[in-house]
């Protein structure tokens, strides 16, 4: 377990360095990415930890614990409790795939079923295409050949007589 000094604010002030270890990000600055949700996961496992441990405390002692038994509880945070903190982060993250498989499950043996029909029997909605578009093709034909045939006067008249 590390400390690292920090300047918040123009003012100097230590802290651990368990984010950092938990979460990895690759530079200063560096936006965190999908690669680092294992780590704020973890990250999210040693407040609630250190939440407990300061509510324990509390009831425990009846008092706020001091800088010095703060970074005493943070010590205990070493390399193979940063890893349990991880492992623990990682079953979390697999639980959620899990979880979030099976809830979308029922829906996709829905789709899948809805694709292997339309897959077997694709004659269905092709033949109704087939038969809307020949009725609308025939309609087209017979308005043409009433064009055609018609001498325009009778055309007018008849435009006429539609009309009004």
């Amino acid at each position: 377990m590390s400390w690292v000094v920090c300047v918040v604010m123009g003012e100097d002030r230590d802290y651990n360095d368990v984010f950092e270890s938990l979460v990895r990000l690759e530079a200063h600055g560096a936006l965190p990415g999908v690669e680092h949700i294992e780590g704020f996961i973890a990250y999210g496992i040693y407040k609630h930890e250190k939440r407990q441990w300061l509510i324990d405390f509390r009831s425990r002692t009846g008092r706020e614990p001091t800088e010095d038994e703060y970074r005493e509880h943070a010590r205990t945070y070493g390399a193979a409790r940063r890893e349990t903190l991880q492992t623990s982060a990682r079953a979390i993250l697999r639980n959620y795939q899990l979880a979030a498989v099976e809830k979308n499950r029922r829906w996709m043996r829905e789709a899948i079923t809805l694709y292997a029909k339309e897959a077997r029997d694709p004659w269905r909605r092709g033949f109704i295409q087939s038969l809307a578009a020949s009725f609308v093709f025939t309609l087209l034909l017979a308005a043409a050949a009433f064009i055609l045939v018609a001498p325009p006067a009778d055309l007018l008249r008849w435009v006429r007589e539609a009309v009004g």
